[in-house]
C-alpha cells in the first residue's frame, strides 16, 4: 500500500469516528499499520491541516483543510442531497420509518442524508458522514449488488474483517442475498447481516455503475417480510423519480 493510500485510509477512519475523534491505537489497528508509521503519517496530516489532535484527549479528528475541500465539492454532491431530500421525507411520511441516502465510496457506503420517522433507531445510528462496509444495511447491499462479480469477490477478500464487525461473516449467504437483490430489484437484509434491523434498499438508476442508493430502515419486528413487500414498491418508485430529477444535473455527468 502506498503512502498516499495509507494516509487516505487514516482520514477515512478518523471521519468515521465523528466529532469525538479517534485514538492512535484504534487507527493503527483499523489501518493495519504499526504505531510508529501511523504516528508519522498523522504528524504529516496535521502539518497539512488535514487532521487536528486534541490537546485534552490526544484524539485525532478531521482538520480545517478537509472542510475547505468539502465545500469545493458541494455544488456537485449538493445536487444529489437537495433532490433526494423531498423524496426521503415523503417516504418517511408514508411509512413512519427511517429513510437514508448513501453514496458508494470505494468499498464503503457513506451516509449523505437521513430522515427520521416515528419509529426511530437511535441505538444503531448511521449519522450523516458515517460509513459502513458495502453490504451492511439495505442501501449498502443494493450498491454491492450493482457491482460486477469480480469486484464483489475482491471486496470479500479485502473487507472480511470489516464485515465481521457487523456480524456479517458468511460469503455464501451474501451471494444468495445478492442474487435475490438482483432478481427483485431491491435489497433487504433479513438473511444476511444480523443487526436486528431490516428494510428496503434501492440503487439509484444511473448511466454507468450505480453510485448512490436510498433505503427505508426500521426494527425487524416492524419491517417483517410482509411489510417489506408493501414498502418495496414505494422505494422503487422514489428511486425512479429521483433518477428523473437528477437527469439534468451535474450528478449525471
Amino acid at each position: 500500500m502506498s503512502t498516499i493510500a495509507r494516509a487516505i485510509a487514516l482520514l477515512r477512519h478518523i471521519a468515521n469516528e465523528g466529532a469525538g475523534g479517534a485514538r492512535l491505537v484504534d487507527l493503527s489497528r483499523r489501518a493495519g499499520l504499526p504505531h510508529p508509521t501511523t504516528r508519522r503519517l498523522l504528524k504529516k496530516l496535521i502539518e497539512e491541516r488535514m487532521v487536528l489532535q486534541s490537546s485534552a484527549t490526544s484524539r485525532y479528528r478531521l482538520g480545517p483543510l478537509t472542510y475547505e475541500m468539502g465545500l469545493a465539492a458541494t455544488n456537485y454532491y449538493g445536487d444529489l442531497v437537495e433532490i433526494c431530500r423531498p423524496h426521503l421525507m415523503l417516504l418517511v411520511s408514508i411509512t413512519q420509518d427511517n429513510a437514508f441516502l448513501l453514496m458508494r465510496s470505494g468499498y464503503e457506503a457513506l451516509c449523505l442524508d437521513r430522515a427520521e420517522g416515528q419509529f426511530s433507531i437511535r441505538t444503531v445510528v448511521l449519522r450523516i458522514g458515517g460509513r459502513r462496509p458495502l453490504g451492511v444495511g439495505p442501501a449498502g447491499l443494493a450498491l454491492l449488488a450493482e457491482m460486477p462479480d469480480e469486484q464483489i469477490n475482491d471486496f470479500l477478500l479485502h473487507q472480511s474483517s470489516a464485515l465481521a464487525d457487523f456480524r456479517a461473516t458468511e460469503p455464501a449467504k451474501l451471494w444468495r442475498t445478492i442474487e435475490e437483490t438482483r432478481r427483485k430489484g431491491y435489497a433487504s437484509c433479513s438473511e444476511w447481516a444480523n443487526s436486528g434491523l431490516d428494510g428496503v434498499g434501492v440503487a439509484l438508476p444511473a448511466r454507468g455503475a450505480a453510485q448512490a442508493a436510498i433505503s427505508i430502515v426500521g426494527p425487524r419486528e416492524r419491517l417483517d417480510a410482509q411489510r417489506i413487500e408493501h414498502v418495496a414498491p414505494l422505494v422503487l418508485e422514489a428511486a425512479e423519480k429521483i433518477s428523473a430529477d437528477l437527469s439534468s444535473t451535474s450528478w449525471m455527468g
